[in-house]
C-alpha cells in the first residue's frame, strides 16, 4: 500500500487523536461526511479496536484508543479491507 495516500479512515483517526473526545457531529462536519457515514466508519473502526464510540443522552462521541504505531498500522489494514468489502457489497445491492 502506498504510504502517501490518505484515506477518510486516516483522516477520521487523526481528527479524533488530535482533538481527544469529539462529537460525531463535529467529526462529520470536519471530514465533509454525513453523520450517518461518519458513524458507520466509526463503528467499523471500533470493531477493529482503533477508536471508541460512546453513546449518551447528549449525543454520540468518538474517543481515541491508545495503541502502539505497529498495532495501529496492523488494525488499520484490516479495517481498510473491511471498508472496501462493505463498499463493494453496497454497490452490488444498489444495482
Amino acid at each position: 500500500m502506498r504510504e502517501d495516500i490518505e484515506t477518510v479512515i486516516d483522516r477520521l483517526i487523526a481528527f479524533v487523536k488530535e482533538n481527544g473526545e469529539v462529537t460525531l457531529h463535529n467529526t462529520a462536519s470536519a471530514l465533509a461526511l454525513s453523520e450517518s457515514q461518519a458513524e458507520k466508519l466509526a463503528l467499523l473502526l471500533e470493531e477493529h479496536g482503533l477508536l471508541e464510540v460512546r453513546y449518551s443522552l447528549s449525543g454520540i462521541k468518538l474517543a481515541d484508543v491508545q495503541l502502539s504505531e505497529g498495532e495501529k498500522a496492523e488494525k488499520l489494514v484490516l479495517a481498510s479491507s473491511a471498508v472496501l468489502e462493505a463498499e463493494e457489497l453496497e454497490l452490488q445491492i444498489m444495482k
